[in-house]
């Protein structure tokens, strides 16, 4: 059984913890006796609860809250909150449901009743079967995870969602960024792929922890100590990595320093080193916009289409260069080529001679400035690739970011093709760069002269509520159509009816009020006001928190503001 804790009960914990030696002793003392078996505790049935839920002492004014639960082939024990006792009657419970994520927000109920307490034990044993020790007479086990005599709805929901919340795998008292993130069961899923894997993951769907667990459990395993390469775009994603990894040697102790992770400029210059040759001399990120801007200026489209001269540029690098693998044969390529590509992002909005004098220009300038951009260092080092080192495993993070040149390179550093890893969402492509899952593919299929699978899709978005997802999914549909791609992979949420937005006009005393109330039920609240001489408008939660008696509801105008029934 592992222990696993909430963010919110992590951060109390430590507050807790730090206070003084007395504090931190009974903190140690009771995080040693969670998963002991045969220790007396008290467990609660609350009204609207589809489990049982424990409780451990810390002091007569401060309890921990916690469930058992299933995840990822193990009995879990979650942590969901430190707080006042239940018998408190200042004390909501309707937070314990909250923080323990087995209810969404919004069924949570008005009223949160201690339906029955009990004094029992909880452990492995006494959770996995059924045993009768140390419980009442009239008490039957129903369930293995429900001691009580009546049975706990059916809920459909697979346990191990937590209803999005937040957990850590303690692994110690240390701080949230220092514990491993509790995977979601559709991430548990993917770690069970064999590679090569290439997968397309939406935004928030954890695509960079993903790689990072991947790495790790290859340098678990009993055989020697295997090289292993991670490459990022960006030095916070590097860094992101990293703490990861770390994090994940205090759950199963690894030599995570031996996984390289580079971002592909410093992988660049350290293959560079391997040659004996100079560092790359980078071309500047703005390099070339201004004179793309003014032959911008020039044409009929000037002024009506915002950001062209960044589409031109990413579709030069990513496409007229990007496409180009020869290192014998530089770009751009002959000009019928660019006439043959049918469609292209910029049909309607730039004449194509006029692009590809652009695309000249720009490589003359970089020749001539002796600097390199991402594409030519790889064709550079593509032409020496039986001279670099090779690695066991490839793993490459916001794979979308890249060019076939580049993708081509990163598949050939690898010393067989099922050490290869690509993770990436095509939908998060900004400009009209000519990234394809079918694009990587024919990357791998180019180095090692077999077919690669197709990707593996995870959907579910963890970092944005419900609301947020359905507001992306409707912008990267209206994206896809202009840069004239794929349908978006439509993003799912496991942060299921998150409450809504809804727009309040009232006057500032009645708005003062209504918004204090609020506060005083749901226990925190966004607002927006914007001053008007008849009244402010404010955005609220149109969903219920725990306690309220339903929110407010736009009136017509000369009438007041009435409750609006919960959904």
């Amino acid at each position: 059984m592992r222990i696993i804790v909430s963010e919110i009960a992590l951060e109390a914990l430590l507050i807790y913890h730090g206070r003084d030696q007395e504090h931190s002793r009974r903190v140690t003392s009771a995080l040693q006796g969670l998963a002991e078996d045969g220790r007396d505790r008290q467990v609660l049935r609350l009204s609207g609860s589809p489990r049982p839920i424990w409780t451990e002492s810390l002091d007569e004014n401060t309890v921990i809250y916690f469930t058992f639960g299933h995840g990822a082939g193990t009995l879990e024990l979650r942590i969901a909150l430190i707080g006042p006792p239940p018998a408190d009657s200042r004390f909501d419970l309707g937070r314990v449901l909250h923080a323990a994520g087995d209810v969404p927000y919004h069924e949570i109920p008005d009223v949160i009743r201690l339906d029955e307490r009990q004094t029992t034990a909880a452990g492995r044993s006494s959770l996995t079967g059924y045993s009768m020790r140390m419980l009442p007479c009239r008490i039957t086990w129903r369930h293995p995870m429900t001691p009580f005599s009546r049975p706990f709805p059916t809920r459909r929901r697979t346990p191990m969602t937590c209803m999005g919340r937040r957990y850590r795998i303690l692994t110690g008292l240390r701080s949230a960024q220092e514990l491993p993130l509790r995977l979601s069961p559709q991430q548990e899923r993917l770690l069970g792929n064999r590679l090569p894997l290439l997968f397309q993951g939406v935004a928030g769907s954890g695509k960079t922890t993903v790689v990072a667990h991947f790495a790790h459990r290859q340098i678990l395993g009993p055989a020697a100590l295997p090289s292993v390469l991670i490459v990022t775009y960006t030095d916070e994603l590097r860094q992101f990595i990293e703490a990861i990894l770390q994090s994940l040697d205090n759950l199963n102790p690894g030599q995570s320093v031996s996984i390289q992770v580079r971002t592909w400029r410093e992988l660049c210059d350290d293959l560079a080193a391997c040659l004996r040759i100079s560092p790359f001399a980078w071309a500047p990120e703005d390099f070339f916009l201004e004179q793309i801007r003014l032959k911008v200026e020039t044409t009929p489209v000037a002024g009506r289409i915002k950001n062209l001269e960044r589409d031109i540029h990413q579709f030069i690098r990513a496409t007229l260069k990007g496409q180009a693998t020869d290192p014998e044969n530089p770009p751009p390529p002959p000009r019928g080529e660019l006439f043959k590509m049918t469609p292209v992002p910029l049909d309607g909005q730039i004449d194509l001679g006029v692009l590809y004098d652009l695309a000249q220009q720009y490589q003359h300038v970089l020749a001539m400035r002796g600097w390199y951009d991402d594409t030519d260092a790889a064709r550079r080092l593509l032409a020496h690739i039986d001279a670099l080192p090779k690695y066991d495993y490839v793993m490459v993070d916001e794979v979308q970011d890249y060019t076939l040149v580049q993708l081509l390179l990163l598949s050939r550093l690898c010393q067989r093709m099922d050490g290869l890893l690509f993770a990436g969402d095509v939908d998060q492509v900004l400009h009209s760069v000519n990234f394809s899952w079918q694009g990587a593919r024919s990357a791998v299929w180019q180095a090692w002269n077999s077919s690669p699978p197709e990707p593996v899709v995870i959907d579910y978005n963890y970092r944005n509520p419900q609301p947020v997802s359905e507001l992306a999914n409707t912008l990267l549909k209206m994206r896809t159509k202009r840069l004239r791609m794929s349908a978006p992979t439509p993003a799912l949420s496991n942060q299921a009816l998150t409450p809504r937005p809804v727009r309040l006009v009232l006057p500032q005393a009645k708005l003062d009020k209504l918004v204090a109330e609020l506060a005083s039920k749901i226990g925190s609240l966004g607002i927006i006001r914007r001053a008007d001489p008849a009244g402010i408008s404010a955005v609220t939660t149109s969903g219920r928190g725990p306690g309220s008696r339903g929110l407010y509801r736009p009136a017509p105008e000369g009438q007041p503001a009435v409750p609006s029934p919960g959904r």
